[in-house]
Protein backbone atom coordinates (compact mmCIF):
# COMPACT_ATOMS: atom_id res chain seq x y z
CA UNK A 1 0.00 0.00 0.00
CA UNK A 2 1.28 3.76 -0.68
CA UNK A 3 2.20 6.06 2.11
CA UNK A 4 -0.63 8.84 0.29
CA UNK A 5 -3.14 5.22 0.93
CA UNK A 6 -2.08 4.39 4.28
CA UNK A 7 -2.59 8.49 5.22
CA UNK A 8 -6.39 8.20 3.21
CA UNK A 9 -7.11 5.05 4.95
CA UNK A 10 -5.97 6.60 8.80
CA UNK A 11 -7.74 9.94 8.23
CA UNK A 12 -10.60 9.79 5.45
CA UNK A 13 -12.70 12.49 6.95
CA UNK A 14 -9.56 15.00 7.55
CA UNK A 15 -8.08 14.22 3.87
CA UNK A 16 -10.91 13.13 1.64
CA UNK A 17 -9.75 15.53 -0.82
CA UNK A 18 -6.10 16.05 -1.53
CA UNK A 19 -5.03 18.10 -3.77
CA UNK A 20 -1.40 18.76 -5.27
CA UNK A 21 -0.37 21.65 -3.08
CA UNK A 22 -1.26 19.41 -0.15
CA UNK A 23 0.77 16.46 -1.65
CA UNK A 24 3.74 18.91 -1.85
CA UNK A 25 3.15 20.03 2.18
CA UNK A 26 2.45 16.15 2.97
CA UNK A 27 5.60 14.44 1.24
CA UNK A 28 8.27 17.63 1.88
CA UNK A 29 7.05 19.56 -1.41
CA UNK A 30 8.43 22.90 -2.23
CA UNK A 31 4.46 24.48 -2.70
CA UNK A 32 4.00 25.77 0.72
CA UNK A 33 0.66 27.80 1.26
CA UNK A 34 0.13 30.85 3.39
CA UNK A 35 -3.89 29.86 3.89
CA UNK A 36 -5.30 26.71 3.83
CA UNK A 37 -8.61 25.88 2.46
CA UNK A 38 -11.26 23.89 4.89
CA UNK A 39 -15.01 23.45 5.40
CA UNK A 40 -17.96 23.77 7.79
CA UNK A 41 -19.02 20.16 8.88
CA UNK A 42 -21.31 20.77 11.37
CA UNK A 43 -25.16 18.58 11.74
CA UNK A 44 -27.65 21.04 10.90
CA UNK A 45 -26.75 24.10 12.90
CA UNK A 46 -24.25 26.46 11.63
CA UNK A 47 -21.13 26.89 12.96
CA UNK A 48 -20.81 30.13 15.69
CA UNK A 49 -17.80 32.20 14.74
CA UNK A 50 -16.02 33.90 17.49
CA UNK A 51 -13.59 37.22 18.33
CA UNK A 52 -11.09 34.78 19.84
CA UNK A 53 -9.66 30.98 19.87
CA UNK A 54 -12.07 30.33 22.74
CA UNK A 55 -15.92 29.54 23.52
CA UNK A 56 -16.03 32.41 26.09
CA UNK A 57 -15.11 35.03 23.67
CA UNK A 58 -18.31 37.17 22.12
CA UNK A 59 -19.76 35.29 18.79
CA UNK A 60 -19.16 37.68 15.60
CA UNK A 61 -21.34 35.50 13.23
CA UNK A 62 -21.92 32.19 11.81
CA UNK A 63 -20.97 30.25 8.58
CA UNK A 64 -23.30 27.78 7.33
CA UNK A 65 -23.01 23.87 7.45
CA UNK A 66 -21.04 22.66 3.92
CA UNK A 67 -19.62 26.50 3.74
CA UNK A 68 -15.94 27.08 2.46
CA UNK A 69 -13.51 28.83 4.68
CA UNK A 70 -9.80 30.39 4.12
CA UNK A 71 -8.06 29.25 7.24
CA UNK A 72 -5.11 31.92 7.88
CA UNK A 73 -3.14 30.17 10.81
CA UNK A 74 -4.44 27.49 13.07
CA UNK A 75 -3.84 28.47 17.45
CA UNK A 76 -4.52 27.14 20.64
CA UNK A 77 -7.95 27.85 22.20
CA UNK A 78 -11.13 26.35 24.54
CA UNK A 79 -11.24 22.43 24.31
CA UNK A 80 -14.02 21.62 22.04
CA UNK A 81 -15.99 17.88 21.27
CA UNK A 82 -17.26 17.79 17.61
CA UNK A 83 -17.66 15.45 14.74
CA UNK A 84 -14.01 14.77 14.31
CA UNK A 85 -13.19 14.31 17.76
CA UNK A 86 -12.20 17.06 21.11
CA UNK A 87 -9.37 19.71 19.96
CA UNK A 88 -8.44 22.76 21.61
CA UNK A 89 -7.19 24.04 17.78
CA UNK A 90 -8.86 26.99 16.34
CA UNK A 91 -8.93 28.57 12.93
CA UNK A 92 -8.41 31.87 12.34
CA UNK A 93 -10.72 33.11 9.20
CA UNK A 94 -10.26 36.64 9.01
CA UNK A 95 -9.63 39.72 11.19
CA UNK A 96 -10.80 38.87 14.85
CA UNK A 97 -12.91 36.08 13.55
CA UNK A 98 -12.27 31.89 14.57
CA UNK A 99 -13.89 28.78 14.84
CA UNK A 100 -13.26 25.12 16.53
CA UNK A 101 -11.02 22.69 14.36
CA UNK A 102 -13.25 20.23 15.79
CA UNK A 103 -16.22 21.68 13.13
CA UNK A 104 -14.16 21.70 10.15
CA UNK A 105 -12.32 19.68 7.42
CA UNK A 106 -9.43 20.95 5.73
CA UNK A 107 -7.07 19.92 2.28
CA UNK A 108 -3.97 21.16 3.98
CA UNK A 109 -2.78 22.20 7.20
CA UNK A 110 -2.34 26.02 8.22
CA UNK A 111 0.53 27.41 9.68
CA UNK A 112 0.99 28.24 13.42
CA UNK A 113 -0.83 31.66 14.27
CA UNK A 114 2.15 34.44 14.63
CA UNK A 115 1.78 36.72 17.50
CA UNK A 116 1.28 39.97 14.86
CA UNK A 117 -1.70 37.53 13.46
CA UNK A 118 -3.18 36.98 17.32
CA UNK A 119 -2.96 40.66 18.37
CA UNK A 120 -5.93 41.93 17.43
CA UNK A 121 -7.46 39.07 19.55
CA UNK A 122 -6.42 41.61 22.57
CA UNK A 123 -8.60 44.50 20.96
CA UNK A 124 -11.50 42.87 20.83
CA UNK A 125 -14.92 42.12 23.73
CA UNK A 126 -14.99 39.06 25.17
CA UNK A 127 -18.39 38.72 26.53
CA UNK A 128 -18.16 42.47 27.83
CA UNK A 129 -14.53 42.59 28.62
CA UNK A 130 -11.87 43.98 26.64
CA UNK A 131 -7.88 43.75 27.48
CA UNK A 132 -5.70 46.80 28.09
CA UNK A 133 -2.93 46.00 26.36
CA UNK A 134 -1.65 43.89 22.53
CA UNK A 135 1.34 43.15 24.17
CA UNK A 136 1.21 39.56 24.68
CA UNK A 137 5.30 39.00 24.23
CA UNK A 138 6.89 36.17 26.04
CA UNK A 139 8.65 37.99 28.80
CA UNK A 140 10.64 35.72 31.10
CA UNK A 141 8.76 34.39 34.72
CA UNK A 142 8.43 36.85 36.74
CA UNK A 143 9.16 39.84 34.82
CA UNK A 144 6.55 40.62 33.33
CA UNK A 145 6.39 44.92 33.11
CA UNK A 146 3.22 46.22 33.40
CA UNK A 147 2.37 47.29 30.53
CA UNK A 148 1.91 44.23 29.41
CA UNK A 149 -0.50 43.27 32.39
CA UNK A 150 -4.39 44.20 32.80
CA UNK A 151 -6.22 44.60 35.92
CA UNK A 152 -8.60 42.23 37.16
CA UNK A 153 -12.37 43.20 37.58
CA UNK A 154 -13.37 43.72 41.16
CA UNK A 155 -9.60 44.56 42.36
CA UNK A 156 -7.73 46.72 39.97
CA UNK A 157 -4.96 45.82 42.93
CA UNK A 158 -4.57 42.38 40.51
CA UNK A 159 -3.19 41.76 37.44
CA UNK A 160 -2.54 39.02 34.44
CA UNK A 161 -1.68 39.29 31.14
CA UNK A 162 -3.43 40.98 28.46
CA UNK A 163 -5.73 38.02 26.63
CA UNK A 164 -5.75 36.05 30.41
CA UNK A 165 -6.86 39.24 31.71
CA UNK A 166 -10.17 39.86 29.80
CA UNK A 167 -11.07 36.54 30.12
CA UNK A 168 -10.75 36.35 33.65
CA UNK A 169 -13.00 39.30 33.94
CA UNK A 170 -15.63 37.79 31.48
CA UNK A 171 -16.01 35.16 33.63
CA UNK A 172 -16.27 37.50 36.83
CA UNK A 173 -18.67 39.34 35.29
CA UNK A 174 -20.36 36.25 34.44
CA UNK A 175 -20.33 35.11 38.33
CA UNK A 176 -21.72 38.71 39.33
CA UNK A 177 -24.68 38.42 37.19
CA UNK A 178 -25.34 35.15 38.97
CA UNK A 179 -23.90 35.68 42.25
CA UNK A 180 -24.62 39.62 42.86
CA UNK A 181 -20.68 40.15 43.19
CA UNK A 182 -17.37 39.32 41.30
CA UNK A 183 -15.17 36.32 41.47
CA UNK A 184 -12.66 36.90 44.38
CA UNK A 185 -9.07 37.37 44.25
CA UNK A 186 -5.98 36.93 47.21
CA UNK A 187 -3.35 36.64 44.50
CA UNK A 188 -2.51 37.06 40.85
CA UNK A 189 0.90 37.92 38.89
CA UNK A 190 3.39 37.61 41.22
CA UNK A 191 7.50 38.89 40.15
CA UNK A 192 10.16 36.75 40.64
CA UNK A 193 10.98 38.55 44.22
CA UNK A 194 7.43 38.22 45.18
CA UNK A 195 7.66 34.23 44.03
CA UNK A 196 11.06 34.07 46.38
CA UNK A 197 9.10 35.43 49.39
CA UNK A 198 5.93 32.75 48.84
CA UNK A 199 8.16 30.22 48.67
CA UNK A 200 9.89 31.16 51.58
CA UNK A 201 6.59 31.19 53.35
CA UNK A 202 4.43 28.88 51.67
CA UNK A 203 7.45 26.43 51.55
CA UNK A 204 6.18 23.29 49.29
CA UNK A 205 2.85 25.19 48.79
CA UNK A 206 4.06 27.64 46.52
CA UNK A 207 6.15 26.72 43.40
CA UNK A 208 9.80 27.33 42.84
CA UNK A 209 10.98 30.77 41.81
CA UNK A 210 11.12 31.57 38.36
CA UNK A 211 8.74 28.21 37.46
CA UNK A 212 5.01 29.53 38.62
CA UNK A 213 2.23 30.36 36.50
CA UNK A 214 1.79 33.12 38.57
CA UNK A 215 5.09 34.44 36.96
CA UNK A 216 3.65 34.12 33.39
CA UNK A 217 0.40 36.35 34.55
CA UNK A 218 -1.62 33.39 33.83
CA UNK A 219 -3.14 31.99 37.41
CA UNK A 220 -5.05 33.62 40.08
CA UNK A 221 -5.63 32.54 43.66
CA UNK A 222 -9.99 32.60 44.06
CA UNK A 223 -11.09 33.37 47.59
CA UNK A 224 -14.89 33.68 48.41
CA UNK A 225 -16.19 30.09 48.64
CA UNK A 226 -14.12 29.26 45.64
CA UNK A 227 -11.49 28.24 47.91
CA UNK A 228 -13.23 25.16 49.51
CA UNK A 229 -13.52 22.15 47.66
CA UNK A 230 -17.38 21.10 47.32
CA UNK A 231 -18.85 24.27 47.82
CA UNK A 232 -21.52 26.29 45.27
CA UNK A 233 -18.71 28.82 44.58
CA UNK A 234 -15.90 25.66 43.64
CA UNK A 235 -18.94 24.09 41.82
CA UNK A 236 -19.36 27.45 39.73
CA UNK A 237 -15.68 27.49 38.92
CA UNK A 238 -15.59 24.16 37.81
CA UNK A 239 -18.78 24.22 35.34
CA UNK A 240 -18.16 27.81 33.98
CA UNK A 241 -14.60 28.60 34.21
CA UNK A 242 -13.43 26.44 31.10
CA UNK A 243 -16.02 27.82 28.79
CA UNK A 244 -13.59 31.37 29.40
CA UNK A 245 -10.41 29.15 29.29
CA UNK A 246 -10.02 28.85 33.12
CA UNK A 247 -9.04 25.19 34.33
CA UNK A 248 -8.09 23.76 37.80
CA UNK A 249 -5.13 22.00 37.27
CA UNK A 250 -4.91 18.20 37.77
CA UNK A 251 -2.29 18.70 40.56
CA UNK A 252 -5.01 20.88 42.35
CA UNK A 253 -7.78 18.59 42.54
CA UNK A 254 -9.13 16.80 45.96
CA UNK A 255 -6.82 13.69 44.54
CA UNK A 256 -4.11 15.76 43.38
CA UNK A 257 -0.51 16.13 44.69
CA UNK A 258 -1.22 19.35 46.02
CA UNK A 259 -4.63 19.86 46.62
CA UNK A 260 -5.61 24.05 45.93
CA UNK A 261 -9.49 24.55 45.22
CA UNK A 262 -8.24 28.35 44.94
CA UNK A 263 -5.91 27.96 42.64
CA UNK A 264 -6.80 28.24 38.78
CA UNK A 265 -5.24 28.50 35.23
CA UNK A 266 -5.63 30.11 31.81
CA UNK A 267 -5.18 27.93 29.37
CA UNK A 268 -7.62 29.72 26.73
Amino acid sequence: MSALATILRRRPARLALVSVLGLGVLFGGAAAANAAMGQVRTQESPLTVRSGPGTGYAAVGTVAKGASLTISCRTKGTRVSGPYGATDVWNKVGDGRYVSDAFTTSTEKAPQCSSTQLRTVQLVAFKGARACSSDERGYANGRVPASARCALYGDKGESLRPRAAAAFNALSMAYERENGRALCVTDSYRSLEEQVAVKAKRGKWAAKPGTSEHGLGKAVDLCGGVGTFGSDAYRWMKANGPKFGWVHPDWAEPGGKLPEPWHWEYRG
